[in-house]
Order: C-alpha cells, then structure tokens, then sequence
C-alpha cells in the first residue's frame, strides 16, 4: 500500500493525465475501440504504478536488516555477559540455557541456535564464543 501512495504522490499529473485522456476517449469514441484504448491506459498506469520503487523503500528495507542484525548483536552479547546467571538443561533432544534476559534453545548435532531476547526469535549460528559460553554454563550447572 505504502508503494501506490508513494507513486500518487509523487506521479500524480501522470494520474490526472490518464484519466483525463480516458474520459475524453470515453465521451468521444463510441464502440469498442474507447473500452479497449481505456483499457490500455488502465494497464499502462498499473503496470508503472506496480514497478515503482522510490528510494525511500528500498532504504527502509536495508535499515531494516542493519536493525535486526545489530539487535542479533546485542542479543549475543547479553548472552555471553550473563554466564554466571544462566542455567542449562539437558533436554531430550539437545538442550535448553535460560538467563535473565534471554533463552537460548538447541539440538543435538546441528549448528542453527533458537535464541529469544526480550520476545524476538533469532537463528543464530554456533561459533567458537557461544561453543565456549555453553561449555561454562554446562560445568557451573552440574
């Protein structure tokens, strides 16, 4: 929706041209031809009206990404600053470290992590900290 009022704002002569040209069409010719030259000018608009992409969408798209990957960071972060606090718990299928702030959900063998921080879902991926940070927390809880 954001995109076709962008493009009314932004092409609005072009809009009031189009139905201008078509209500003359509409009021002069009198057979099929008017329908089918309305027509074409209703595509026409659509057609550019649908591949419209003004700057500031696709700006708020990468801002977007900046922002989930830089609260990904944050989210890791609190993680790795809070090993005295958090508690592990070996599950049937792989294990469960819940802190304060965050929980942090895996299985068995496989690399992808389930972290929730303040109520977001992040995939993140085991590396050589959080392999580290688990290994504390797994000691100090047993």
């Amino acid at each position: 929706m954001e995109q076709w009022i962008a493009f009314a704002r932004d092409n609005w002569p072009v809009i009031v041209i189009a139905v201008v040209v078509a209500i003359v069409l509409i009021r002069i010719v009198k057979s099929v031809l008017k329908w089918l030259l309305v027509l074409v000018i209703a595509a026409a608009v659509l057609i550019y009206g649908f591949n419209y992409a003004p700057e500031e969408l696709m700006q708020a798209g990468s801002m977007l990404r900046d922002a989930v990957e830089s609260t990904k960071e944050k989210a890791i972060g609190a993680v790795l600053g809070e090993t005295g606090e958090a508690r592990y718990e070996k599950t049937e299928d792989g294990f469960l470290v819940e802190g304060e702030r965050f929980t942090l959900k895996g299985k068995d063998g496989e690399t992808g992590l389930i972290l929730e921080y303040f109520g977001q879902q992040f995939v993140v991926e085991m590396n050589e900290q959080l392999r580290a940070f688990l290994e504390k927390v797994k000691d100090r809880s047993s």
